[in-house]
């Protein structure tokens, strides 16, 4: 089977973490090609971990909306010649105007979030619906919220839900370095210690994650240190939410602003707890990450996030996105006893390997485009 990845970039997002792994695992039996608007750049934090087995393409996208990419990614399509299509992100845009021209090749498209958040425009929205409604592009939701989120953004249109998976995070070269650092931070060895992983935007919603780490220590005497990992992006709101965590870096000697790291898994296997404190979500890449490393997650109860968190324990998840919820459920994970805090451990491995490796994703959707292909 010819099978053609579509999406903006390979940076550090959740969707393109996916793709990689999707693609490096469906390139083991079948001739997958994986097509970026955006040429290559150095923020693309996981090109490099792109199979040799993967055939990579891109089309040169400016900034902003280019026209220009929309022939050039009909020409891509018709030399690739696949069998399916499977496009993520905003890259939808730019498929449906050459959708008339590509023949009966089955196109998939996956809703990474909240369906309002993926596309809040309405009349974009309008027009993606008339091509779901005439089965021109098969839409895969990703968790039950997010289900839930599709079916009230595109009433009455049909949807596959397929969970997100994710290869097990090996342990990088740097894993010893980061091992030492992390030791670092430690104030003695009953310091414990929460990662939290993910862009610096309002989605992710760290400022609040600080405030609810600094009453945590302040307030409830507890002995931790907070790490954050991830980059930016460039506009004005983003560099604004930087600024003030490096401001509370330097004011507060337990928390710690990494930036952007390719090997950010290795923190997870060293760290005890995962912090994700988003407002809103699909079913985060690097959640799946923290049950495959035995990191115990502390999360906000939004996207698909309470399905994973509750199958493993449901004190683990905030009453809320508020900072006084999130805070208690800091308290309830900091104390959780030695011999739980294993189990739990054991737990997540588990689930791991039973629902959300890649192996059981990519199975799922070859499942799915095969069932696309039958039906031409």
């Amino acid at each position: 089977m010819k099978i053609l990845q579509l999406i903006p970039n390979i940076s550090g997002g959740g969707a393109e973490r996916l793709v990689v792994d999707l693609s490096n695992q469906l390139a083991k039996k079948h001739d997958v090609s994986l097509l970026t608007l955006y040429d290559p750049r150095e923020a693309d934090l996981f090109r490099d971990q792109i199979g040799t087995d993967v055939n990579t393409q891109s089309l040169g996208k400016k900034l902003g909306f280019d026209w220009r990419v929309i022939p050039k990614l009909y020409q891509a399509v018709k030399r690739i010649a696949p069998d399916v299509i499977h496009n993520h992100l905003r890259t939808f845009n730019y498929l449906m105007p050459a959708m008339p021209f590509l023949g009966d090749v089955p196109v998939v498209h996956t809703v990474h979030n909240d369906a309002f958040k993926e596309c809040p425009d309405n009349k974009i929205r309008f027009v993606r619906k008339q091509f779901f409604k005439r089965k021109y592009i098969m839409p895969v939701t990703i968790s039950s919220e997010s289900a839930d989120s599709f079916t009230k953004a595109y009433p009455n249109i049909r949807h596959k839900l397929i969970r997100n998976g994710r290869r097990y995070p090996q342990r990088s070269n740097r894993f010893s370095k980061v091992k030492d650092k992390i030791n670092e931070y430690r104030k003695d060895d009953r310091t414990k210690v929460f990662v939290n992983i993910g862009r610096i935007i309002p989605q992710k919603n760290q400022l609040m994650l600080v405030e609810a780490f600094n009453k945590l220590v302040y307030e409830h005497d507890a002995n931790a240190v907070l790490i954050i990992i991830g980059g930016g992006r460039n506009t004005e709101e983003s560099r604004q939410i930087q600024q003030q965590l490096k401001q509370a870096e330097q004011k507060h000697g337990h928390i710690h602003l990494l930036g952007e790291r390719p090997n950010a898994t290795d923190y997870l296997h060293v760290a005890d707890y995962f912090s994700l404190s988003s407002l809103y979500e699909g079913m985060p890449i690097t959640l799946i990450e923290a049950f495959a490393t035995g990191c115990i997650p502390v999360c906000t109860p939004v996207g698909g996030i309470p399905e994973m968190v509750k199958e493993l324990d449901d004190s683990l998840l905030a009453e809320s996105v508020d900072q006084d919820d999130y805070v208690q459920g800091l308290q309830i994970a900091s104390s959780i006893a030695p011999y739980k805090q294993d189990e739990l451990k054991e737990q997540a491995v588990s689930l791991f390997g039973e629902k959300y490796s890649m192996e059981h994703c990519a199975g799922k959707y070859l499942e799915l485009y095969k069932e696309l292909i039958d039906k031409k």
